[in-house]
């Protein structure tokens, strides 16, 4: 007499291979979550820093502008953080006769400025 009984059920190998690429699948979700995360924190920043560098063009078209080898430079607090910025004329090109005025704004964390606007003074 033969047993011809098919094997019915899930083998450890079926139930391994799913865990396994749920895991896979979780990883990737995280991965992408955390970089949105990510990308969300610097457009904040970035925007925050816009609106910063707007204030002090507002502020040097109130208040007299500094001469061309002069530069201010200060902070600012918005958004719970502060903020350095600095305010001052761009290095100028040769071909140039026009002199643009330069707002660096900076994080407290990051030595290089987060935004920097060149525009024509008034």
């Amino acid at each position: 007499m033969t047993n011809n009984k098919k094997a019915s059920g899930i083998v450890l190998l079926e139930v391994l291979i799913a865990v396994f690429m749920l895991a896979l699948c979780c990883s990737a979700i995280f991965r992408s979550v955390s970089q949105e995360m990510a990308m969300t924190a610097h457009t904040r920043e970035s925007i925050i820093a816009g609106w910063v560098a707007d204030n002090i063009l507002v502020l040097a078209h109130l208040t007299a502008l500094p001469g061309s080898d002069e530069s201010m430079s200060g902070s600012s607090v918005m958004g719970n953080q502060r903020w350095g910025w600095e305010l001052g004329y761009a290095p100028e090109e040769e071909s140039s006769d026009l002199k643009l005025l330069q707002i660096r704004v900076f994080n407290d964390t990051q030595p290089q400025p987060l935004i920097q606007l060149n525009i024509t003074p008034p």
